[in-house]
């Protein structure tokens, strides 16, 4: 991580347009990795970690909500899978701040389901 964290500065620069910032996202998570151990999803700190980093600028309104929900680990996370972490990026920039524009029907990760609704009974 501190690898990471002192060449990101220049990196988020690179990234400017939406397209390589989705590019730079997606490494972030294979960056995460430990490929030694062949590990297929984040531990749930390093997960946590990359999000903060990887949302420097520009962060999603419900990013500190989302961190919290997965730092009170309320349904035993143990790790954040690739379909989870990229689903996040949609997941922020579809549904809006206030996650109005949220429905269960969608194709979201179940994690996405717990999440918005640990927020709606005013859980985070």
């Amino acid at each position: 991580i501190e690898g990471i964290c002192s060449r990101f500065p220049c990196m988020l620069v690179e990234a400017q347009g939406e397209e390589n910032f989705k590019d730079l996202y997606r490494f972030t998570f294979q960056f995460g990795l430990d490929a030694d151990e062949g590990q297929r999803s984040l531990q749930r700190d390093i997960a946590i970690a990359l999000w903060r980093l990887v949302f420097t600028q520009n962060k999603p309104e419900i990013l500190e909500h989302w961190l919290d929900f997965l730092a009170e680990n309320p349904s035993g996370i143990r790790g954040i899978s690739r379909d989870t972490w990229n689903m996040f990026l949609n997941f922020t920039q579809a549904i809006g701040p206030d996650l109005n524009n949220y429905s269960e029907d969608e194709a979201w990760p179940s994690l996405f389901d717990t999440f918005v609704e640990k927020v709606f009974i005013g859980g985070i």
